[in-house]
């Protein structure tokens, strides 16, 4: 093999390495999404806004949804028990704020955030083969 090829052949393997599939891109779009909301979640938890947290909840719901059919379509199980326990934690945020529990909320809260923290200490991004 020819020392331009080589070249190019190297370039090549580099330039589609970094290559996302638009599928991932959205998924990373939602996580950044899901942080944001989390975010404002804690802040409107801090102001005992009941309902600001079962506002913002249910669309944190919604998102981290989309998040287990991706999970479910990649076929990826770890990712994809992690996912489902989102969804329900995100789900007793929002009903324990709906009646006004925000030491419920806050518990629910915190069990999240150590699920997401597993999920993201885990890669599971890097499994995605499709």
């Amino acid at each position: 093999m020819g020392k331009t090829t080589a070249s190019l052949l190297l370039l090549a393997c580099t330039l589609t390495a970094g290559a996302v599939t638009k599928e991932v891109e959205a998924y990373q779009a939602r996580m950044d999404q899901a942080q944001d909301l989390k975010d404002t979640i804690h802040d409107a938890i801090d102001a005992k806004d009941s309902k600001e947290v079962a506002r913002l909840s249910h669309e944190l719901t919604i998102l981290l949804q989309q998040d287990e059919q991706y999970w479910e379509k990649q076929q990826i199980s770890d990712a994809l028990a992690l996912s489902k326990t989102s969804v329900q934690l995100s789900k007793t945020i929002e009903a324990a704020a709906r009646e006004g529990d925000i030491p419920q909320s806050i518990d629910a809260y915190q069990k999240l955030q150590i699920t997401c923290r597993s999920c993201h200490d885990a890669h599971p991004e890097k499994w995605v083969t499709k």
